[in-house]
């Protein structure tokens, strides 16, 4: 017996194909990706817009022809998902090419259904409870080896005016800490780099378990996995986006400096009409804690154009308010007018063609934004994880800037070794409107990089090194050039010199050691300040051989970088000889100011 099965809407919708083939497999059912092989065929459905559900019924009638003996042998068509589980027995009465409904209450039965239309009946199996899959549960990746999505929480329960979501997928309910670090750790022993974590509101992720939001503990939590290099978080309502998650995106390596968080409008009077708590000024004041925070924090926010009742002038405010934030990304949508939502009954329909005149005027606006951004890029170095190649065997990727299958690619010229899953480094040579165009950066020296990215943007830097004692700035003045922004260093080995000369505060020594996230960011501001530079770097740690304890061991060492774009500091454990700690140390420094200039 073999099933083939198609995947509609979004990541979170994946994930519950991925699962529903976990358990397919288990009953010893061949997985084939030609319709025209399938004994079974499985849609998995949206139901978010009408033009998904229109691209459900499309694809479902379209899978319906491999019944015909010329095309196929296609012997029970299902259809799972948001559509199966919003409209149940009336889908199933209104098309009868399809065998068995099966919604996302119940994806767990995808066997029974499977067992049921095989022996010629039709079923609606909707689930009567609210579910959500777990570690133990079989699943198979469709995404790249190197990426997968992990669902942390299923439903929602902000009840936005517009949106059918909790009617279909139901209340919020989050999976444990415990269980998601089980599920991310077997994920990483399958070679995957890059962990993508999705709900429909992913800030709540925990709230419903544990009394309060847990984002930044799991994420701290996930850090700690080895063989993850990229977390990425998509779905971030403003709500909970609180300083402790900012601070763990700030801090932590891993949590790539990306931050998804639809908006769907700017104007106070809409927002209250969509029911969403946020005002504008709060939106504002976020957005600029997330710039002033997270130096580099690239921000994408989806809106939508012809609410009920949106005015010319809120319009406009909108549109403002896109061209005054100049996001790194945006989706825009037109306003879907969704049964038994309560703007559905709202009065002041917006007409279609005002609603689509007001769509291209945005994404003219976003498309000039756009395009200046990716223009900017030109002769940075990105960190590139490769997802494919071009026809003509062109690889092309992704960096932290761009989430999969919604943000733009990087084509990579003049490489012909690179692999799917492989990262690489590219510096960007042009940037469009769409995509960007770059060549392999391996050969460049990072101090080289560093100091080129110094004299695009006119800034100083000097050192204030520990552990390190001077390698840093050793490596930056040894580049043709470095006189023009290299101000000068501090060897801080002892407190005295730390206190006297970089500004630590005694508190701060007493209270966090030398040894400390604290003491590396004062190094880094002092070092600004003492020797009138535009960026300081702080670097204080254990580089052995002797020293060390249980709580700080050897290897342990925080670097800070500091300046006008805000603060970084970041907490290292490396391994083997002295000398090689602080060369670790150096590299990871350098590598966090080529992020802190892009």
């Amino acid at each position: 017996m073999k099933a083939g099965f198609i995947s509609l809407g979004c990541s979170k919708n994946l994930v519950d194909t991925e699962v529903m083939l976990g358990l397919i497999k288990e009953k010893n059912i061949e997985i084939v990706n030609e319709p025209s092989e399938a004994d079974i065929l499985i849609v998995n459905t949206c139901a978010f817009i009408q033009s998904a559900k229109e691209e459900s019924i499309n694809t479902i009638l379209r899978m319906a022809e491999y019944k015909q003996q010329d095309k196929g042998h296609c012997k029970a068509l299902i259809i799972a998902g948001c559509l199966g589980q919003r409209y149940g027995q009336e889908l199933l009465d209104e098309l009868p090419e399809a065998d068995g409904i099966i919604g996302t209450e119940a994806w767990n039965r995808i066997g029974e259904v499977l067992d049921e239309t095989l022996q010629g009946n039709r079923v609606v199996v909707r689930g009567e409870g609210e579910i959500i899959y777990d570690a133990s549960v079989p699943r198979i990746p469709t995404t790249p080896k190197h990426t997968a999505y992990i669902k942390i929480a299923e439903g929602c329960n902000n009840r936005c005016a517009f949106c059918a979501i909790p009617l279909i997928r139901g209340s919020y309910r989050s999976r444990t800490v415990e269980d998601i670090l089980q599920e991310a750790g077997r994920l990483a022993d399958q070679g995957v780099k890059e962990i993508v974590l999705i709900a429909q509101d992913t800030t709540n992720y925990g709230h419903d378990i544990y009394g309060k939001p847990q984002l930044a503990r799991l994420l701290r939590e996930l850090c700690r996995i080895d063989g993850i290099k990229w977390i990425r978080t998509l779905y971030c309502y403003p709500r909970f986006f609180n300083d402790e998650l900012i601070d763990v995106m700030a801090a932590e390596e891993k949590v790539v400096k990306y931050v998804d968080i639809p908006l769907q409008h700017a104007n106070n009077q809409v927002l209250r009409n969509m029911r969403r708590p946020d005002t504008k000024e709060q939106i504002v004041e976020l957005l600029q804690k997330l710039r002033d925070r997270i130096p580099g924090v690239v921000i994408r926010s989806t809106f939508i154009v012809g609410f009920p009742g949106e005015t010319d002038e809120q319009f406009e405010e909108l549109k403002e308010f896109i061209t005054a934030q100049r996001f790194d990304h945006v989706g825009i949508f037109t306003y879907s007018q969704e049964e038994d939502t309560p703007a559905a009954l709202m009065d002041n329909q917006v007409p279609e063609d005002v609603m689509q005149d007001r769509y291209h005027s945005l994404k003219a606006i976003q498309s000039l934004i756009s395009q200046e951004i990716n223009e900017s890029l030109e002769g940075k170095v990105l960190d590139v994880i490769v997802e494919g190649h071009t026809d003509e065997g062109m690889p092309f990727g992704r960096s932290y800037r761009q989430a999969d299958d919604v943000d733009d690619q990087i084509y990579i010229e003049g490489d012909l070794h690179s692999q799917v899953g492989d990262m690489v480094k590219v510096r960007i040579l042009q940037g469009f409107t769409e995509d960007l165009v770059g060549e392999l950066a391996e050969d460049i020296p990072l101090e080289e990089l560093v100091g080129r990215g110094l004299m695009d943007a006119s800034l100083t830097i000097a050192c204030a090194e520990s552990c390190t004692g001077g390698l840093l700035t050793s490596r930056l003045t040894d580049v043709s050039g470095s006189s023009d922004y290299v101000v000068g260093s501090v060897i801080a080995y002892s407190n005295k010199v730390k206190k006297a000369q970089l500004g630590v505060q005694e508190a701060t020594l007493q209270r966090d050691g030398a040894v400390s996230s604290e003491t590396a960011l004062e190094m880094a501001g002092g070092v600004c300040t003492h020797l009138g530079a535009d960026i300081g770097v702080g670097i204080t740690g254990i580089a052995g051989p002797g020293g060390g304890s249980v709580e700080k061991p050897v290897g342990l060492v925080y670097i800070s970088v500091a300046g006008s774009k805000g603060n970084q500091v970041t907490k290292n454990v490396f391994s083997g000889s002295r000398q090689e700690i602080k060369k670790q140390a150096v590299d990871k420094a350098l590598t966090m100011l080529l992020d802190y200039l892009k």
